[in-house]
């Protein structure tokens, strides 16, 4: 266990709310000039009603030696081992090979070429650290792993921002788009008017119309990531749960989960590719649902009931459920009985059921199957099923954290 290299967390005075400040690379403690936070988030310790914070600063760069943890005390907080374990994990994790993988991979502007804001990607950072078993965290990895570091995707992404999914935190990217885009981006939503736009080079023909037969305002369906190649019309949605379940409802319609919101935001992405004279294929178009396996197995979460023992995803029944769901809503809505848009709706849903059966690949995935050396779709491993050295401490540590999260 990383130890402090100095006992400055016993010789604070007690009385003091002074903060104090550590280097996450030398575990000495400091003086800064001018930190800055890298997320509002900050882990806490609280007995007999005080409080310790920890939280993540630096100054500028974005290299291991910029990184400080600031411990503030509440007065009267007396620090004791357990105290002092909890931030020597901390440290721990901030010295290992994944967080100098991380911090190399969003350096400096480098989460645009993952679709990022800076806001997500210090998210990322914080919760390396401080949520060891975030599946934020863990997807990003695992996603970044498979088709960036084993794939070289990054030689496509590299050089200056023109060639990334964003120009900054406000824009999307239109050239990137029109050159043949290849990427993976994290947090992706629809609706997204801006990135339809800039995907499209204009706007198709639903970019107004929010992505759902209800027509919700906003926020209707975010993907934890969406791999894009555009070049060979190829688009894969990914949903990914730890220990979490998906959401059952969603503002306003209790009965509504994540899975449909998914699908149908799915289908009306694939109504613009239409409308754009985009061509796609069955295998080339795909949702892909990553959970643990004995989760899955146990039918221990709300999601497993959407598939079969073998993994298929049970289309006859959600199709049924959808339709007697969105209709239900769907009349509520409609005054006075208006045929027209009853028709409408009827329309819409014998379409959306073609495109589940004839357009989309729904496939269900285990962490273990990306993490687990012992598979071969492991994404440690090269074309040739074998894995280095380095990717070993990799996946050593990620598989034992996914473990550590789902498990213990």
């Amino acid at each position: 266990m990383y130890k402090l290299k100095n006992d400055s967390l016993d010789n604070k005075k007690k009385n003091t709310d002074d903060p104090i400040f550590i280097n996450i690379k030398t575990q000495e403690i400091c003086k800064l000039d001018t930190p800055s936070i890298v997320n509002k988030n900050t882990y806490k310790i609280e007995k007999n009603s005080k409080k310790l914070t920890i939280s993540l600063y630096k100054n500028n760069g974005d290299d291991f030696n910029c990184f400080f943890l600031k411990i503030k005390k509440e007065k009267d907080f007396n620090f004791i081992d357990s105290d002092k374990n909890e931030i020597n994990e901390i440290l721990r994790r901030a010295n290992d090979n994944i967080f100098e993988c991380i911090l190399e991979k969003l350096k400096n502007y480098d989460h645009l070429k993952y679709g990022m804001t800076e806001t997500k990607k210090n998210e990322i950072i914080n919760h390396y650290l401080f949520k060891p078993h975030s599946e934020v965290v863990l997807t990003f990895l695992t996603l970044v792993f498979e088709y960036g570091w084993n794939k070289n995707l990054d030689e496509k992404n590299s050089g200056n921002n023109s060639q990334w999914p964003r120009k900054n935190d406000e824009k999307w990217n239109q050239n990137f788009f029109e050159n043949g885009a290849k990427a993976i981006m994290f947090e992706f939503q629809l609706p997204n008017n801006e990135f339809t736009e800039a995907f499209f080079g204009k706007k198709g023909e639903n970019n107004d119309e929010p992505y759902s037969f209800l027509k919700p305002q906003k926020n209707w369906s975010q993907f934890d990531a969406f791999y894009i190649d555009k070049e060979n019309n190829n688009y894969i949605f990914y949903e990914a749960k730890l220990t979490s379940d998906i959401d059952s409802k969603t503002t306003k319609y209790s009965m509504i989960n994540q899975i449909q919101r998914n699908l149908e935001a799915i289908y009306h992405f694939y109504k613009n590719l239409k409308s754009g004279n985009i061509t796609t294929d069955k295998d080339k178009l795909k949702y892909i649902f990553i959970c643990p396996r004995e989760y899955f197995e146990c039918n221990a979460r709300y999601y497993a009931h959407f598939f079969d023992n073998n993994k298929k995803f049970k289309i006859g029944d959600f199709i049924r459920n959808f339709e007697r769901i969105y209709l239900k809503t769907i009349l509520t809505n409609i005054e006075n009985g208006d045929c027209e848009k009853l028709k409408t709706f009827h329309d819409e849903i014998n379409a959306f059921k073609d495109f589940l059966k004839d357009n989309l690949t729904i496939e269900l995935k285990f962490w273990e199957d990306y993490l687990d050396l012992n598979n071969n779709s492991c994404v440690f491993k090269n074309e040739e099923g074998k894995i280095t050295d380095e990717n070993k401490k990799y996946s050593e540590i990620l598989y034992n954290r996914f473990k550590e999260a789902a498990y213990d």
